[in-house]
């Protein structure tokens, strides 16, 4: 086996011992989100580009550098990703959020619009009873003093009729008396009348 070989399978294994135990930590706490790398995957990414740079410095080995680069480059990317992803997955919750408050801003609005204006309604139709019921008052009121005033005339009229005919009656009685008093005087002044001619009439004899 060349020396280069035997380098290069070194430097393979000093990569394998770092990256191993950061691995499987990965893989227990598994991937942030589907088709993205997690926080410890990232973790392995850079120590695993680290690692190689580091043999590649021992090693002097350029290749291995330039895998150590590259793998440097591909983790600041996957890093920057997923920093753009987590405040774009950031900016969206907030978006939600802000949307959910405002809907629910709107119907607490229209709701309470729709109980204003459910309570304008019924003030208007108790306004409008209470008119109605005021109108009736007023009408049976008008009938009721329509209808007493009638009676009073009515009593007044009766009255007046009854006052009328025992008036009538009274002179209807005077009438009579006088009458009555007139048969009375005209009687006795026939009867004097006769009596003076007998006593004339016994003189001569």
């Amino acid at each position: 086996m060349g020396i280069r070989n035997v380098v290069s399978s070194a430097a393979g294994a000093y990569i394998g011992a770092v990256k191993w135990p950061l691995s499987k930590a990965a893989r227990v706490f598994g991937r942030g989100q589907p088709g993205a790398k997690s926080g410890a995957e990232l973790a392995v990414d850079r120590a695993e580009a680290k690692a190689t740079a580091v043999a590649g410095s021992v090693t002097g080995d350029t290749e291995l550098k330039g895998k150590a680069r590259k793998k440097s480059a591909a983790a600041d990317q996957r890093e920057k990703a997923a920093r753009l992803r987590k405040q774009a997955a950031q900016k969206t919750t907030n978006a939600e959020k802000t949307a959910a408050e405002r809907e629910g801003k709107a119907i607490e609005r229209r709701q309470t619009a729709a109980e204003r204006e459910a309570e304008q309604r019924n003030q208007a139709e108790a306004k409008r009873q209470d008119t109605e019921e005021k109108a009736d008052k007023a009408a049976e009121r008008r009938k009721r003093d329509a209808a007493e005033a009638k009676a009073k005339v009515d009593e007044l009229n009766t009255q007046n009729e009854q006052r009328e005919r025992r008036e009538v009656l009274a002179e209807k009685e005077k009438a009579l008396g006088e009458r009555k008093d007139a048969l009375t005087s005209r009687d006795e002044a026939e009867r004097l009348s006769a009596a003076a001619a007998r006593a004339k009439e016994k003189r001569k004899d």
